[in-house]
């Protein structure tokens, strides 16, 4: 009976999600367009559309002509489709997109109203491309290139051939490979760069997304041979170099001078995709296997004991497709002997089945080994059209979060380590999302569908068909187990953005949720329901609402809302601390249904606040203030704080990480004088990572996990029949390729 009631839970989970996906399924127009792929920070990032509507920038959004794209502090990067050449705009730049190419009578016209880009223009001899690129004071015509232009009117070619050309007098010079022109300068003629000079004009817009290396461009010395030769009077695609006077020609050798030039992002020169001396890549094919190569070595302290690990962390991109592995060897003297490797709950995750009894036992067990060799498989971001994350899932919030807020999956990794699925599609009227806590062994799922246009309306459900699982062998829930129960949450929403553009934003939300569980596969609807009090309205017990605004100032991120709790209901009751929770929270719903008056309440005030201080460090902290019918409940208070060190921001020694701390019951453990820095009711993260090498980090990594057995199953404190804690430290040396 459970299994079946859980496999039907499970399946109308999936069939209203599949359902809304099919709605939202659209076919593909297949015009010619932009799509923006990436910006350091969408926010700063405004479009507006042909006709003058302002729309928020996201990641997946289509460009059409006459649209523009202003950046502000934000870089972004943009694929022309279908012929994938890339543009990358820098800060403060205004790009407009006058035409696409449809055949070979028209072309793909750009303006440049303000600052810079660089384009990788697509190259195809059977299907050639144009591209015209207008400033204020130049137009620079292009095929198969690799340029950096700026509304000063300094032109840099990193690769191939451009037609630069002076509007107020229609001069027209032609700029090749490793050559750079100025409008300001006294002559204007090509300029031949050094390796270095070129390398600095470039460095600052190398890509962060896209790759140049993936843009389709055939050589041009082979694309000349098998051309037939020119019409008589025809203009040259590309001309040769011009001489420099000196009796040299600039990149006589085109594969020799792309070497050197950051067109093809290259690694430092003294990684080991080039040979010894610097001057000549090593083969392709070798390059993209070490490419694709991780590695991690050294030690980690889980249950007590200190492990030594060797893990190998291969990391395949396809597209917008990428793909890592994740495949341990966690021992404890020696490495070739399997009987001392670590198993986490129990489980032998390198025997595939081969362990098992039965046929099902033994397809179970191979599945769940297979989907812990998955480190993550990422497709886009949460706002693209279609985005898919599986693997840890550290901070997922569904809505606004009144149900699932910041639930992590990896509360005890690498103790526990679980491969959790969120995937969703955006639309411009709808919102549709899914998650799963763990494909090798699920049993918390969760779903959203909001609908609307500027106002927008959700409902979430999330439901947890196992709230025991990991702690079978704790007699102190046995009496709650024997009912094999479940536990189901559903949600309301509402959002409204009052004002939005790069620089502020308010948006308002009001959520409603309850929650009720299933015991001997019965839905307990009076947990919410239930007649006999005085009054329509106080029948209703164990819910709550919240509502608030939440947006940006400049830089600063903000959140304030008020929270009302009803009765056993908690707001965010999947956190991020749940795992090691959810039988304690379980046995706290059905313990004290009964006892819980209509009248019991609590209220809240949350804020929280997300500031990037000189785009060094980023700190977020929040704290919710909860009070009832008799005064200040801090036993229920909430606090949360992060800061990250950004990467490439400290000079010299280059060392970057984060810490975060979550817990609740801090102010009341205080007043207890009780208070432990680190208890059940604590998240501890933290990540230092050490640069020592292009080939070699040292990563320092701290946090907190429930204390288990053999077996994996929690151990509770006696006394307060809460999960114990420990802290967990990790050295890994980090070795890449």
């Amino acid at each position: 009976m459970a299994d079946k009631k859980r496999n039907v839970t499970l399946i109308l989970f999936l069939l209203i999600f599949i359902a809304a996906g099919t709605v939202e399924a659209q076919v593909a127009q297949g015009l010619p367009s932009a799509i923006l792929v990436y910006a350091d920070d969408e926010f700063e990032v405004e479009i507006t559309q042909n006709g003058g509507a302002s729309l928020d920038a996201y990641m997946g959004m289509e460009l059409l002509p006459g649209d523009v794209i202003r950046t502000l502090r934000s870089t972004a990067e943009l694929r022309l489709q279908p012929n994938s050449s890339i543009i990358k705009l820098g800060e403060n730049t205004t790009f407009r997109f006058d035409g696409f190419q449809s055949n070979s009578q028209t072309a793909n016209d750009f303006t440049l109203l303000g600052g810079k880009v660089r384009t990788v223009a697509a190259r195809n001899s059977r299907s050639p491309s144009n591209y015209n690129i207008y400033t204020q004071s130049a137009v620079c015509g292009v095929r198969g290139t690799d340029f950096l232009v700026g509304d000063n009117g300094r032109l840099v070619v990193a690769e191939g051939s451009v037609l630069f050309t002076r509007r107020d007098s229609n001069q027209a010079i032609q700029v090749e490979t490793g050559m750079a022109a100025d409008l300001s300068a006294p002559v204007f003629a090509p300029q031949p760069l050094s390796a270095s000079q070129l390398a600095q004009e470039m460095q600052s817009f190398t890509f962060a997304n896209l790759n140049p290396a993936e843009v389709p461009r055939e050589d041009p010395i082979q694309t000349a041979a098998a051309e037939p030769a020119e019409e008589e009077g025809e203009a040259p695609e590309e001309a040769p170099p011009e001489e420099t006077g000196e009796g040299e020609t600039p990149a006589q050798d085109t594969e020799l001078a792309r070497a050197d030039i950051p067109a093809f992002d290259p690694a430092p020169q003294d990684d080991w995709s080039r040979s010894s001396s610097g001057d000549a890549p090593m083969p392709d094919f070798l390059a993209k296997i070490l490419n694709t190569l991780g590695m991690e070595i050294g030690s980690v302290t889980m249950e007590g004991q200190t492990y030594a690990k060797l893990i190998l962390q291969p990391t395949f991109k396809i597209g917008p497709l990428e793909l890592s592995l994740y495949a341990p060897i966690i021992y404890t003297d020696d490495i070739f002997d399997p009987s001392q490797y670590y198993r986490p709950a129990g489980n032998n995750e390198w025997s595939f089945g081969t362990d098992q009894n039965n046929v099902l036992d033994t397809i179970a067990d191979f599945s769940r080994d297979f989907f812990l060799k998955i480190r993550y498989i990422k497709w886009g971001e949460m706002r693209d059209p279609f985005y898919l994350k599986v693997g840890n899932l550290n901070d997922l919030t569904l809505g606004h979060g009144i149900l699932m807020y910041n639930y992590a999956n990896d509360t005890d990794f690498p103790a526990v380590r679980k491969v959790g699925l969120n995937l969703g599609f955006n639309g411009s009227t709808r919102t549709l999302e899914f998650m799963s806590d763990n494909l090798a062994r699920p049993h918390i799922f969760g779903a959203r569908i909001a609908l609307g246009g500027k106002l927008r309306m959700g409902f979430s459900g999330v439901a947890d068909i196992d709230p025991f699982q990991g702690f079978n062998d704790n007699s102190t829930y046995d009496t709650l187990r024997d009912q094999d129960p479940m536990m189901l949450n559903f949600a309301l929403d509402l959002e409204f953005p009052f004002f939005e553009n790069s620089f502020f934003s308010l948006v308002s939300f009001a959520d409603a949720a309850t929650l009720m569980p299933v015991l001997d596969g019965k839905v307990e609807t009076r947990y919410f329901y239930s007649s006999g009090s005085s009054g329509f309205l106080n029948n209703f017990r164990n819910y709550g609402f919240d509502a608030g605004f939440f947006g940006r100032i400049a830089g600063l991120r903000y959140r304030l809302e008020y929270i009302y709790e009803r009765g056993v209901y908690r707001n965010g009751y999947y956190g991020p601390n749940y795992d090691r929770m959810s039988a304690v929270y379980l046995s706290d719903v059905i313990t004290n249904y009964d006892s819980t008056v209509p009248t019991s309440y609590t209220h809240g005030i949350f804020g929280s606040l997300t500031m990037n201080l000189f785009n060094f460090i980023e700190f977020t902290g929040g704290y919710k203030w909860p009070w009832g019918p008799n005064g200040m409940d801090f036993d229920n208070d909430q606090l949360r704080l992060t800061v990250n060190l950004l990467p490439d921001k400290l000079p010299i020694l280059g060392i970057y990480g984060s810490i975060s701390y979550e817990r609740t019951n801090l102010v009341g453990s205080l007043i207890d004088r009780n208070f432990e820095f680190i208890d059940a009711n604590t998240v501890l993260r933290g990540e230092v990572v050490i640069p020592v090498s292009p080939l070699l980090d040292v990563g320092i990594l701290i946090g907190t996990a429930s204390q288990r057995d053999g077996q994996g199953n929690v151990i509770l404190d006696p006394v307060t029949g809460r999960p114990k804690t420990q802290y967990t430290f990790t050295l890994d040396s980090r070795i890449s390729f």
